[in-house]
């Protein structure tokens, strides 16, 4: 009796699989980027109509007494989004790092997102003790600290600049995203150069650009969010069987 010989089958090639705690860590960076998102536009909405820093302390102060509550919502919704943007760019920096072999990359755009973060904290800590105290203050002294609340925001487009830019570069240099995106990043970088300038004026056109400028950046920090929502293996640990290395996933 002839016994046939058995062949091993060639297993399949294993497609990448995040890790249970790279899984969690990759769906954390995205909702912090979703939560991001939504605080932004919460807050934007009760800072609507607000005095711009070239109007009177005295109109600043009929503002402020009008929108005390609101402005002390306000600023506490933008230090949370501030925390949850830190959490994002912990994640945003998994992301750059596995793509980039040069850490200095990801570790620029950090430095961009803690800078911004830092910025906004700020930010909300004055308009908050302006909303407290302005009983306190004479029309004088609540114009140069709404000034201060509107002018840091300059630095909050500075910090998201340099995220996006360097997050752009990568995204081109190794498919990282879609092709689409690297270069919409890009141009949102260079876009967002006119906002910068709010740290040292304030111009109603500066003014304007760097509130236009914070809100599109919310909306690409959402879409890098449902990108690595989508793909875990942008930031967690990969896992693969038979030694197979993760792929780089293209988005588009």
């Amino acid at each position: 009796m002839t016994i046939a010989a058995s062949h091993p089958v060639p297993a399949a090639e294993a497609t990448p699989q995040p890790s249970s705690a790279g899984a969690v860590w990759a769906h954390t960076t995205a909702l912090a980027g979703a939560v991001f998102f939504a605080l932004i536009v919460a807050f934007a909405n009760l800072r609507s109509t607000t005095p711009s820093a070239t109007d009177s302390g005295q109109k600043v102060i009929d503002y402020v007494t009008a929108h005390q509550s609101q402005l002390e919502l306000g600023a506490a919704l933008l230090g949370l989004a501030m925390a949850a943007a830190l959490v994002w760019v912990s994640g945003l920096y998994s992301v750059l790092r596995r793509a980039e072999p040069n850490p200095g990359v990801a570790v620029a755009a950090v430095a961009g997102g803690t800078l911004a973060a830092t910025s906004g904290a700020l930010s909300a800590l004055i308009q908050g003790t302006l909303a407290v105290r302005i009983a306190d203050l004479d029309a004088a002294g609540a114009r140069v600290a709404w000034t201060m609340c509107l002018m840091s925001i300059g630095a909050i487009v500075l910090g998201l600049l340099v995220v996006v830019g360097m997050t752009g570069v990568v995204s081109l240099k190794h498919h990282l995203f879609a092709p689409w995106f690297g270069v919409a990043s890009l141009v949102l970088a260079l876009g967002s150069i006119p906002g910068v300038f709010l740290l040292g004026s304030v111009a109603v056109g500066v003014q304007a650009a760097a509130g236009i400028a914070v809100l599109l950046d919310g909306v690409w920090m959402l879409l890098v969010s449902l990108f690595v929502w989508r793909k875990p293996t942008l930031a967690g640990t990969a896992s693969a069987s038979a030694g197979t290395s993760p792929g780089w996933p293209t988005l588009g």
